[in-house]
């Protein structure tokens, strides 16, 4: 409990401390994004990587929710239903925070996001459960990884991707030490995590980002129901946005038998249109130059 409280009281603190960054910053400061970071996860920290690779006069910050101008990568869309957010949830003439990319993470969520602009979701099922315009187009922006990060020489491996949470998991403890085999622990790097990821034969994941960076390189991946208790819903959510549906394994064990193997790899089928559907998710970012962000805060503030 009383780590909660204080948790809470740093959130808070935080929060406080980017809001007066956020004034005194005025028009030119740079663009104020959030990623989740409860917990170090590779597939949250993607945002940086993606803008400075392909909006590289953009300046950008990572700060808390309640300050953030860009929401990205991640099961973010909903996250003011939390209590610490309602101060927030009211009818701003204005939308002066901006989702790219996001997705739900439960379909029973608060489907309220105040003051906001969506720009691009990441699958049917989100935009579905958030009514949002069908032609807001679709899309995780991990899929651009491919373009950011050369592929690595195929390792031949079989690159397990665990969520954070089933890292520990005891069905894991097997291929710990086998050569065919390699584990991949998220809290990583993000770089190094992508690039492991690229060298893949095969990647099997309860990671969500891992299997959307396999698909970015064309590499055969399935769903690894790691702790065989997992919900499914941002994973068909994802899967919805590339007209596929997920393939589940249970036991990676039986990926040693050649014949199994070989019989796996022929479900997998790529994203079809993975150029098109790339394009499409960076012509759906809203700023190019660093006088886009000023131009829109302007528009915000009533200054135009």
């Amino acid at each position: 409990m009383l780590k909660k409280i204080r948790d809470s009281i740093l959130r808070e603190m935080t929060s406080n401390k980017d809001y007066i960054t956020s004034v005194t910053d005025g028009l030119t400061g740079p663009l104020r994004y959030y990623y989740w970071k409860d917990t170090p996860n590779f597939g949250d920290r993607l945002m940086p990587i993606i803008i400075n690779h392909f909006f590289p006069d953009i300046t950008i910050k990572s700060v808390s929710a309640d300050n953030a101008e860009l929401f990205g990568v991640g099961s973010v869309l909903t996250i003011f239903n939390r209590w610490r957010f309602r101060h927030l949830l009211y009818n701003g003439r204005r939308k002066n925070r901006i989702f790219w990319g996001s997705g739900m993470l439960m379909p029973d969520e608060n489907t309220y996001t105040p003051s906001s602009t969506i720009v691009l979701i990441r699958g049917e099922l989100s935009r579905y459960h958030m009514n949002i315009d069908s032609k807001i187009p679709l899309g995780d922006p991990g899929l651009l990884m491919s373009l950011i990060i050369k592929r690595k020489q195929n390792s031949g491996k079989i690159v397990i991707v665990p969520h954070f949470s089933d890292f520990n998991n005891r069905k894991l403890m097997k291929f710990k030490n086998h050569s065919k085999f390699e584990i991949v622990d998220v809290r990583s790097e993000p770089i190094e995590v992508i690039k492991t990821i690229s060298s893949a034969a095969v990647v099997l994941g309860s990671s969500l980002h891992a299997l959307i960076i396999a698909d970015s390189y064309g590499i055969p991946n399935f769903l690894y129901d790691i702790s065989e208790s997992m919900d499914y819903f941002k994973y068909d959510d994802y899967y919805s946005a590339t007209g596929r549906e997920k393939i589940i394994i249970n036991d990676s064990n039986e990926l040693l038998n050649r014949e199994s193997y070989d019989k796996l790899i022929m479900q997998y089928k790529q994203v079809a249109n993975l150029s098109q559907i790339q394009k499409r998710i960076l012509d759906s970012f809203p700023f190019k130059t660093m006088d886009d962000v000023v131009e829109w805060r302007k528009s915000n503030r009533g200054l135009n």
